[in-house]
């Protein structure tokens, strides 16, 4: 039997047919806030089933049932006056809607509202209840004890004439383990099932009176005063259109994968030998790239490199210096293994992903539901996965062209409409530091965006343009970077002769491609150690490009300073909207941790601002009904990028109306208006 460290009231257990379920109906008829749960055969949003699910209301009311049951509540769930409260709100909604049945009222989840105040914390169910309610229970296997169950996927074998060995056995099926759970022990089941529903509503209304008694500092205060107005005016209409772009999919051709497939793996084969080649330079036969013991001995114990951070020991408490991601992108620009392992990662993580295993996320329609995580990212942006589409490489990075598989559904007549913010952080930078002390080059960023220019060229001119007259006696204009910008594509396709491009030309779109990486790298609080390494100079070199850049826009680097300040003295960071980040540490004696709580307190109101102007954006988008207008349908959010199918023949319509949503996501203009790219093509890369 499940046990909980509290006492909890009655779960009530209802089957169709059953003389109780009518009253049942109309007592959560009378309910204007109910929380939902369903039990699954599996986590698959397009496969997978639910089998059971269960409700909870009031102060005490807890029941469960089985899915045939649904029906009875259809004018329950089609009363948009109700809301429902839920603990990962898209999953279960899924589930439902795989049954028929769409909720019409709020969705409510418990997670999103837990992320707003405990953003570092786990938002899992039962993490959720020990944290806000002190309430412990039992693991899910613990309470259903899946069994192995003999398997006879070798009875055709031993009817041609084989002989059956050892008995082979398997793991019992969701749906298995529940069925035995009703006819074995009903109460286990019942129990169980009705707490996730009933814990989901205790954490909602503990967590509802944190957001209430929470202030936030918002651009908008008279609009959004509180925690619980940013989660109710922003983060539950949020919930749905995420769930509903899940839901639209996204059509892959296989066919283009399996072609790209085969020039992939070349590739991988040759990073492997030069893998084993590096190895065997410093004696290291049989170099195991995935095991976290060679590459220690290879980077720590032979080249020497020093560690950056150590992991937690686990049950030894032996330390040990940590060779991840983090590690690897750091000595990337200086270590050659380094250098190769990441873009082994790389590969095969994509190749694993998109060309061994893309049946396993394709519906029976070709499409792939990439689940959408709002509760994950700390400033508010999304994450993605199963697949993750955020690691597909944009088209200028990706020699594969993998963005060319992401396709309108076949013979639909549709196609694919593709807006992406153009320069979107440095346009709310740019506005950020209107509000400061120290205008001059508040103005002239503005007016760089004000002109219609490309902000990078802008910027190049403007931090390196005095340096170059100095240095070198000729001029670093915005009309020469753009006119080498121009020259470097056409020698690039072959319209041009390699000589076309002078010196001059290629030292011009080195300053813009150092300016554009210092003006993104300081958005993201970076130091000038990792951007030295990812512009190829030293550090002294880096900090010279940084100070020159800060010389040329004192607001901006006023308002760098000010945000760090403002943490401190806080021990939060916010975005325009008021989404909060906290930074215990930003004040620590230890160096690396403060310094990892500034770059968090700037990214936060920049990246994390951005967050919000694309959140609002969809919502908006959304709210327009582009479906019922045009036919239009929401299939991708990746960072300031949102991707849309469309019948062809309204699509320029949908288009016009996308684009100016997308420019007016916030309530009120800035200084420096938002701009979007937006393109309609056949596949994703051509669509932009």
């Amino acid at each position: 039997m499940a046990t909980w460290n509290i006492e909890l009231p009655t779960a009530d257990w209802y089957l169709p047919g059953d003389e109780r379920i009518d009253g049942l109906v109309r007592e959560v008829m009378d309910q204007d806030l109910v929380a939902i749960d369903t039990e699954t055969t599996g986590l698959c949003v397009f496969r997978d089933v639910p089998l059971y699910w269960s409700l909870a209301w009031g102060e005490n009311r807890r029941c469960a049932m089985p899915i045939s049951t649904l029906p009875y509540f259809d004018r329950a769930f089609n009363d948009p006056s109700r809301a429902w409260v839920f603990a990962n709100a898209k999953f279960d909604a899924h589930m439902l809607a795989n049954r028929g049945v769409v909720l019409a009222g709020a969705w409510y989840d418990v997670a999103v509202m837990h992320a707003l105040l405990y953003e570092e914390e786990s938002h899992k169910l039962k993490d959720m209840a020990k944290e806000v309610l002190g309430w412990t229970w039992r693991d899910f296997f613990d309470v259903f004890k899946r069994l192995l169950l003999p398997d006879y996927s070798q009875a055709p074998k031993i009817l041609r004439g084989g002989r059956l060995g050892a008995q082979p056995t398997r793991p019992e099926t969701n749906a298995e383990m529940f069925l035995r759970t009703e006819r074995n022990n009903l109460y286990e089941l019942v129990d169980y099932a009705s707490n996730d529903a009933f814990g989901t509503l205790k954490i909602f209304w503990a967590l509802l009176k944190e957001l209430q008694e929470c202030n936030i500092y918002s651009l908008y205060p008279e609009w959004l005063p509180t925690m619980a107005d940013l989660f109710f005016k922003t983060e539950v209409p949020y919930t749905k259109v995420l769930w509903q772009t899940e839901r639209n999919g996204f059509y892959v051709d296989k066919d283009y994968l399996v072609g790209v497939g085969t020039p992939m793996g070349a590739e991988l084969n040759d990073l492997n030998r030069e893998i084993t080649r590096l190895a065997a330079q410093v004696g290291m036969v049989g170099f195991n790239p995935k095991s976290v013991d060679d590459l220690r001995k290879y980077f720590i114990d032979i080249k020497g490199l020093r560690p950056l951070m150590m992991t937690k020991g686990g049950k030894s408490g032996n330390k040990q210096a940590s060779i991840d991601k983090g590690f690897l992108e750091h000595y990337e620009h200086e270590d050659d293994m380094a250098h190769v392992l990441m873009r082994h990662r790389q590969l095969s993580k994509l190749k694993g992903t998109y060309i061994d295993n893309i049946d396993e996320f394709r519906d029976s329609n070709g499409r792939i539901h990439t689940r959408y995580n709002q509760d994950v990212a700390r400033t508010g942006r999304l994450s993605s996965s199963d697949p993750n589409i955020q690691n597909i490489p944009k088209p200028d990075s990706d020699k594969f062209k993998l963005r060319g598989a992401f396709k309108p559904q076949p013979g639909a007549g549709t196609c694919l409409i593709v807006g992406d913010y153009s320069a979107l952080e440095m346009r709310l930078l740019a506005c950020a530091t209107v509000t400061n002390e120290h205008p001059k080059g508040a103005e002239d960023m503005i007016q760089i965006f004000l002109d219609g220019k490309d902000i990078h060229m802008g910027n190049a001119a403007m931090v390196f343009g005095p340096l170059v007259k100095q240095r070198y006696g000729w001029d670093l204009t915005y009309d020469f970077i753009k006119e080498a910008k121009k020259i470097d594509g056409q020698v690039k396709e072959g319209k041009l002769p390699a000589e076309a491009m002078t010196e001059r030309h290629q030292m011009a779109l080195t300053f813009r491609s150092q300016i554009k990486a210092t003006a993104f790298g300081i958005n993201y609080g970076l130091k000038e150690g990792k951007l030295g390494r990812q512009l190829g100079i030293t550090k002294a070199a880096a900090k010279d490009v940084i100070d020159q850049y800060m010389a040329a826009y004192p607001a901006v680097d006023k308002f760098y300073k000010d945000a760090i300040a403002e943490a401190r003295k806080l021990g939060s960071s916010w975005t325009v909207l008021g989404r909060r980040r906290t930074h215990n540490a930003i004040n620590s004696p230890n160096t690396m941790d403060r310094w990892s709580e500034e770059r968090k307190a700037v990214s936060m109101a920049i990246q994390g601002t951005a967050a919000d102007v694309v959140r609002l954006a969809m919502i908006n988008i959304s709210n327009a009904r582009l479906d019922y207008k045009y036919g239009c349908h929401m299939i991708l959010q990746v960072h300031d990028e949102l991707g849309f199918e469309c019948p062809r023949e309204t699509a320029e319509e949908a288009r016009k109306e996308i684009q100016y949503l997308m420019e007016n996501a916030l309530p009120t203009q800035l200084a420096v208006p938002l701009e979007v790219s937006l393109g309609i093509g056949d596949a994703w890369n051509t669509a932009k």
